[in-house]
């Protein structure tokens, strides 16, 4: 009786492993299909719940890398999409004032009236300085832009640079019959950021106010659980609301503005990433308002 129970007992463990061994071969078969299609089709199919603890754990950390791998894929394409908008922007951008200057040198050739002459002359020579402002700004943007890893940082006294830059554009600004106040806590402001960057930033700024101000140029330093940097300058018939699409590459608020490139506030948000500083654009009441929030170290 004692035999009958064992090999009862045997049969039933040999059977257990048996009907485990077959599905443990199912899974590993059906493992084996969808990676297949995955490596060959780039499929995403979403890998089984698989009762084998191991295959179960491989089969996880496989959906991961088809997840991640599949996000990659987006993030390329997106990449190379904007990439491709870039070139085309950046070949009609420079195409344009190239072919107004060659076509006024035409035209100089075959006139003989002075007057007209000096006038293609000078349109031409306007022409030319906004090709290369042009490039010089797509250059700086692509250096920015083309920057890995972290970036040189110190110690700096924010209020100093700040007010070092802006006595650069006194006389830039006193010619228009206009003025640069600059408001800032009577305490030193140490921050440890990158000087150069920075700078960068603030010039860019600076001169995007100087194309489109209407006046009542500020620059206001304020500093509470954050860093915060607010330039504003009136402007005209606009309606309030959020305006951070101009940090997109050559959008401007007055598209009647032939000599803008648009490109200023393109390497002020690039830069601003490669700070990690937050920063947002809004008008309000016909005032242009951009800010800049520098954490607090």
């Amino acid at each position: 009786m004692i035999n009958y129970v064992i090999m009862a007992l045997l049969l039933g463990l040999l059977l257990y492993f048996l009907i485990n061994y077959i599905k443990l071969k199912k899974d590993i078969k059906d493992f084996r299909y969808i990676y297949k299609k995955k490596s060959e089709y780039g499929s995403i199919t979403k890998m089984k719940n698989y009762s084998n603890e191991d295959l179960k754990n491989i089969a996880m950390d496989f959906q991961s890398l088809i997840e991640k791998n599949n996000d990659l894929k987006l993030e390329r394409n997106e990449i190379l999409s904007k990439y491709r908008e870039l070139m085309a922007n950046l070949s009609h951008d420079l195409r344009t004032p190239l072919t107004a200057v060659l076509g006024y040198l035409s035209l100089i050739e075959k006139e003989e009236d002075l007057e007209k002459i000096k006038r293609y002359v000078d349109i031409s020579e306007n022409k030319a300085k906004y090709l290369n402002e042009l490039i010089e700004k797509f250059y700086e943007l692509s250096l920015i832009l083309n920057i890995e890893g972290e970036v040189e940082k110190n110690y700096i006294d924010l209020k100093e640079l700040i007010y070092s830059i802006t006595f650069e554009y006194y006389d830039t600004f006193l010619d228009r019959g206009e003025s640069l106040e600059v408001l800032s806590p009577d305490e030193n402001i140490e921050i440890f950021t990158s000087s150069k960057m920075l700078s960068t930033i603030i010039y860019n700024i600076l001169d995007n106010m100087i194309k489109y101000s209407k006046g009542n140029n500020k620059i206001e330093i304020i500093k509470d659980s954050d860093i915060r940097i607010i330039f504003s300058n009136d402007i005209e018939n606009t309606i309030d609301g959020d305006y951070n699409f101009l940090f997109e590459r050559s959008t401007v608020l007055d598209k009647s503005r032939k000599s803008s490139t648009g490109i200023g506030l393109s390497i002020v948000d690039a830069s601003l990433d490669k700070l990690n500083y937050n920063r947002n654009i809004y008008i309000k009441e016909n005032r242009f308002y951009l800010e800049i929030k520098i954490p607090m170290q």
